[in-house]
């Protein structure tokens, strides 16, 4: 997976700021979102990736 192109836009609610972005992977528009406490420590970020690449490696077998 290589990203090639990025954007984002940020916005501020209550005591969170929160990103919205779009990364171009591969020739797909990838989808992400990242959202942390005003103050926290970037270890405590919450990114999500919507990619189906991405998420079908944490599924697990029954």
């Amino acid at each position: 997976m290589t990203p090639y192109q990025w954007r984002a836009r940020y916005h501020d609610k209550g005591n969170a700021l929160f990103v919205d972005g779009r990364l171009r992977v591969d020739g797909d528009d990838i989808d992400v979102r990242c959202r942390i406490a005003r103050g926290a420590r970037e270890e405590y970020a919450v990114i999500e990736i919507d990619d189906p690449r991405v998420q079908s490696l944490g599924q697990r077998g029954p």
